[in-house]
């Protein structure tokens, strides 16, 4: 009688579960921390591109979405404090 060794196998279709729950941490951390946004933008662009393969192709709208919202992490750049006061003042004038 022999032993059988059970190795661990992870199939692909596993690793997809955890691609949308990444990409929901990375949206908060964006909302929690703009600084960084370059950086969770890459990443962001990165999980799209690894979803396709791992989810067999079935989720192209949600890594299309993915892919855009990365981009408009990475070259969104919050207005300095001057320009958000300006902002405002000329909001509340044309409201008047």
């Amino acid at each position: 009688m022999g032993f059988a060794v059970a190795t661990p196998t992870v199939p692909a279709s596993y690793l997809s579960v955890y691609v949308g729950p990444v990409a929901v941490l990375v949206g908060l951390l964006l909302l929690l921390a703009p600084s960084a946004r370059r950086t969770l933008g890459v990443i962001a662009m990165l999980l799209a591109i690894l979803s396709i393969p791992y989810s067999d192709g079935g989720l192209v709208v949600g890594a299309f979405l993915l892919v855009l919202g990365g981009i408009l992490a990475y070259v969104w750049a919050p207005a300095p404090p001057g320009r958000q006061a300006a902002l405002r003042g000329a909001g509340a004038r044309s409201r008047r």
